[in-house]
């Protein structure tokens, strides 16, 4: 029963495309190779690092042709400011409500001229 509906189809599907009718003797091409459900090439875990920053490099070059890296990179550092500024103005915070004073990691954390060392090495990252 099923092979008399998948002999239907075929024959439907025949019409369809070829516009003649398929013929009970004629069988369809079947395909050369199998079709796997996977993907075509398998990825190799040594070379995915530098396909990724192939796709980066590639992807940074559209952007400057296009003119949006200015706009991304400010975009980012205003994010990282502004995250950075809310740990450092919370961490200050702490360590006065605690009575800790001023320790090596509070001193990387807080705010040198509007900006922290931090802030800075991480913006200078983002530009490479």
């Amino acid at each position: 029963m099923l092979e008399y509906a998948l002999k239907q189809e075929r024959s439907k599907y025949h019409k369809l495309k070829f516009g003649t009718e398929l013929n009970q003797g004629e069988k369809k091409p079947e395909a050369s190779e199998p079709v796997s459900n996977g993907p075509a090439e398998p990825l190799s875990l040594e070379n995915s690092p530098f396909i990724w920053k192939e796709g980066r490099q590639l992807l940074r070059q559209y952007l400057e042709e296009v003119g949006y890296t200015d706009t991304i990179l400010d975009m980012r550092s205003k994010r990282v400011r502004s995250l950075l500024g809310r740990c450092s103005v919370e961490l200050n915070g702490a360590a006065e409500a605690g009575g800790l004073g001023t320790g090596p990691a509070l001193a990387a954390t807080s705010l040198n001229g509007g900006e922290s060392l931090l802030v800075k090495q991480i913006e200078e990252q983002i530009k490479r």
